[in-house]
C-alpha cells in the first residue's frame, strides 16, 4: 500500500481540511476539496471520533493527523538545577529548526507527575495530542536516563492507522503501558485529566452524549 496522510480532525472550513461528519456520510476534505467520502452508522460525531472510525472509513490513509503534520527532531536537556523548586524540575527543549531559540520544559510531582512540553514554533495546536504526547515522552525518557541528553530524537503528529488505539488508549492505564508511566498532560494552568482518547475529542471540540 502507498503512504497516505490525511487530516483526522473535524472540518475546519477556514482550512479546508478534515472530516465532515453528517449522520449517513462522512467527507474527507484536504486543501479545500471533498477527496473522499464514505458511509457509517454512529450516532454522534463524538462516537465517530471516539470509536477512531476514520480509520475503517477511510482504508487507503495509511497515516492520520490532528490540526498539524509537524515532524522533526528535537534534543532534551537534563533540568536545569538552577531552576529547579521544590515540586518541579526546569529543563529545555531545543528544536531542530534554523535560528529556534531552546524552550523551557516543566515536570511537576503531586499526586501524579505533570509535563508540559514546549510547542514547536507556530504550531500552538492544543488539538495536536499525538506530538504533545510524543514530546513529553521524550522528556521522560531523558529523565530516567533511558535517552541521552542534548541528542536528536525524531518526533512526529503523524499516527500510522494500526497505531491509532495504542496512541490513543481509552484508559490511564493503558495509556501508562503506552507511554511508560501515570504521568499527564499540563494544558494550560491544569491538568488533561480524561485518559488520552477522550482529551483528543474534547479538544477537537467533540461534546459527549449525555
Amino acid at each position: 500500500m502507498n503512504e497516505r496522510m490525511a487530516p483526522a480532525h473535524p472540518y475546519q472550513a477556514a482550512l479546508g481540511t478534515g472530516i465532515e461528519w453528517t449522520p449517513d456520510t462522512v467527507r474527507l476534505w484536504e486543501q479545500g476539496q471533498v477527496t473522499a467520502t464514505a458511509p457509517h452508522t454512529t450516532a454522534t460525531p463524538w462516537d465517530f471520533w471516539y470509536g477512531l472510525h476514520f480509520g475503517d472509513a477511510f482504508p487507503d490513509v495509511t497515516h492520520w493527523w490532528f490540526r498539524s503534520i509537524w515532524t522533526g527532531r528535537v534534543a532534551v536537556s537534563l533540568p536545569d538545577p538552577s531552576l529547579t523548586e521544590e515540586t518541579a524540575v526546569w529543563g529545555w527543549m531545543t528544536f531542530d529548526l534554523l535560528d529556534t531559540p531552546r524552550r523551557p520544559w516543566t515536570m511537576s510531582e503531586g499526586a501524579v507527575v505533570v509535563i508540559a512540553p514546549p510547542y514547536p514554533p507556530h504550531e500552538e495546536q492544543p488539538a495536536n495530542l499525538p506530538l504533545r504526547l510524543s514530546l513529553a515522552r521524550a522528556i521522560l525518557a531523558v529523565v530516567r536516563d533511558e535517552a541521552p541528553p542534548d541528542t536528536w530524537l525524531g518526533v512526529t503528529s503523524l499516527v500510522h492507522r494500526d497505531e491509532l488505539a495504542r496512541v490513543l488508549p481509552t484508559s490511564h492505564s493503558e495509556a501508562a503501558q503506552t507511554f511508560g508511566g501515570a504521568w499527564r498532560l499540563a494544558h494550560g494552568e491544569s491538568t488533561l485529566d480524561d485518559p488520552p482518547r477522550a482529551a483528543l475529542c474534547r479538544l477537537l471540540g467533540l461534546t459527549s452524549p449525555a
